[in-house]
């Protein structure tokens, strides 16, 4: 009797390894995998914010090469897993959303 006692336990801590294997572990890399993300986010829309009130005397395209590099650093540097494209749709989006609240008065940009 105590053998086969050993052996469920030991069937159903494989089973659990197996479960935990499976479900667990991709959860939680998701999990990090989204908490870096969103920091790559943050670090994006601190650098539009700094380009936009800074850099009022270069153009769209040279503040934006200066976020895109900027972004890219933060990124190798931090070993986020996010890529250019991600990165360029993150920048318009923040400087969509600046410009937004321009508009509606709740931001003043130094240069306008």
């Amino acid at each position: 009797m105590n053998d086969i006692t050993f052996e469920i336990v030991k069937i159903v801590a494989m089973v659990c390894a197996v479960l935990i294997t499976r479900y667990l572990v991709p959860l939680f890399r998701n999990a990090i995998g989204d908490d870096k993300i969103a920091e790559a986010a943050k670090w994006i829309k601190s650098a539009v914010y700094f380009a936009q009130q800074t850099m009022s005397a270069q153009t769209g395209e040279e503040r934006k090469a200066f976020v895109m590099q900027y972004a890219k650093d933060i990124r190798d540097e931090l070993k986020i897993p996010i890529t250019d494209e991600q990165i360029d749709i993150l920048i318009e989006s923040f400087v969509k959303e600046l410009r937004i609240e321009e508009a509606k008065g709740n931001v003043k940009m130094l240069g306008a």
